[in-house]
């Protein structure tokens, strides 16, 4: 999304929620992954989010990750391989 989260649907998509607990606000969602017990969300600029709870509560799972900010853009670079894995 566009600085809107994470939505979730209880209902095969007839309605929608926002379940953005734990995530900076605004953030703007590139990615989401499913490992079958995890679901990650991936940001434009301020990270990896876990979740364990099918998106009721968001962590950052960024240590470790290195970040780059230059040329205006902020970004980690690990989160680009994610994205293409993903």
């Amino acid at each position: 999304t566009n600085g809107s989260g994470v939505f979730a649907s209880s209902d095969q998509g007839r309605s929608w929620m926002a379940v953005n607990n734990g995530l900076p606000a605004n953030a703007r969602i590139f990615k989401l992954f499913d490992d079958g017990q995890n679901l990650f969300a991936g940001t434009f600029n301020t990270g990896i989010y876990r979740s364990t709870n099918q998106g009721q509560n968001w962590m950052a799972v960024n240590i470790g990750l290195p970040f780059i900010s230059g040329n205006g853009q902020n970004f980690y670079p690990t989160f680009w391989a994610f994205a293409r894995i993903g």
